[in-house]
């Protein structure tokens, strides 16, 4: 598998006019498609546009996966309604990554479910329990997301028994979804064994079963791995799946937030237990994404997750070995706007170059310093 990463990039002009289109209306927005649809250039004869925006190009044997921006919103944030996915279809959200979906929705674990990172940026914690209105209801949304907001949808999935993800992912492609991400590493459901993305047996049977139910681009969502092993494991499992991208990491856990002043969890859901997420998480996910970039991320592409607040700390996933950056808490904390400030902060921390030219470039401290006499 050979995956052809491009990233083009913003004329200021350019840029100007897509900050002013988050300002305006959707009618508004809709001329500026006119410009700049699914990473198409200006007409020819207009200079400027032949630098145009921040658009990244994953190309792969099952089809073009065309962002807008390189800063996504990961599946988990925000509430399960439709009107989330118009919030961020008018973001600079380079994509609209739909709610994970479950066969028959769900309203999830008993609140409370969840608890914010608070004043001493302890991270968040949530055990939300995948709350969604069920697949079918998303699957009707793709096409006229597509239509309206002209980036690209990706499904999320997490299906509780055998059959149910490629129920689900025909669905989803019938419906024309851009890309399809299989949720291996929810921490907040109630299970009778390891978690998908624990299992590499297992996660090859499952993945093997996905990849014939579509020919649109598949993906899975990762949890954090802290043993060699697993990352060698898995790494060979996703080599030989057919694997188009790899989202990671997912939160966390189990992680447990306690009040102690009452000397109880901070939760309800779950026994108090949930997926930490948020700054917090940042050098795990950070490990992660670079781990397996070099284990596979010059065939299969990585979506980086984990603590990214702020432009640098995208920064920081690519120079890891990401090709995109997804936000989860804090877009969950600061709504979609999150996406302008971010990918406007990304903007001058990486002072014109590209994505290409900065993923995989972290280094290792030459050595060690000699210890004084």
């Amino acid at each position: 598998m050979e995956n052809v990463l491009a990233l083009e990039q913003l004329s200021p002009d350019a840029a100007v006019r897509k900050t002013a289109s988050m300002q305006d209306s959707l009618a508004d927005r809709s001329r500026l498609h006119d410009v700049i649809v699914y990473g198409e250039q200006e007409p020819a004869g207009n200079a400027e546009s032949q630098d145009n925006p921040d658009h990244v190009l994953l190309e792969t044997p099952h089809g073009e996966i065309r962002f807008t921006s390189p800063i996504i919103n990961a599946a988990g944030p925000r509430h399960e309604g439709i009107s989330n996915f118009d919030d961020l279809g008018q973001s600079e959200s380079g994509a609209i990554v739909l709610k994970t979906a479950t066969l028959v929705g769900t309203s999830g674990n008993p609140e409370p479910r969840y608890s914010p990172p608070g004043e001493f940026h302890e991270g968040a914690l949530n055990a939300m329990g995948l709350p969604n209105l069920g697949y079918e209801v998303y699957a009707e949304e793709v096409p006229r997301l597509k239509e309206t907001y002209r980036k690209p949808v990706f499904a999320s999935i997490s299906g509780k028994k055998p059959g149910d993800n490629a129920t689900m992912i025909r669905r989803f492609t019938e419906k024309g979804v851009d890309a399809i991400e299989i949720n291996g590493s929810c921490q907040n459901i109630h299970r009778n064994g390891p978690m998908l993305a624990n299992d590499p047996v297992a996660l090859a049977r499952e993945l093997h079963e996905c990849r014939e139910a579509t020919d649109k681009p598949l993906g899975v969502k990762l949890p954090a791995y802290a043993d060699a092993h697993y990352f060698e494991a898995i790494a060979a499992v996703l080599l030989e799946g057919e694997v188009d991208f790899i989202t990671a990491i997912n939160t966390v856990g189990p992680s447990l937030k306690v009040d102690y002043q009452v000397a109880r969890t901070a939760m309800a859901a779950m026994s108090g237990y949930g997926g930490l997420s948020g700054e917090p998480i940042r050098p795990i996910a950070i490990a992660n994404v670079h781990k397996l970039y070099e284990l596979i991320g010059e065939t299969i592409p990585i979506i980086g997750v984990g603590g990214i607040s702020q432009g640098w700390h995208a920064l920081e996933h690519f120079e890891a070995g990401a090709s995109v950056a997804a936000l989860a808490t804090a877009f969950m904390e600061e709504g979609a706007r999150v996406f302008e400030r971010i990918w406007r902060e990304l903007l001058t921390e990486i002072d014109g170059r590209s994505v290409e030219e900065i993923r995989g470039s972290l280094a290792v401290h030459p050595e060690e310093a000699v210890p004084a006499s």
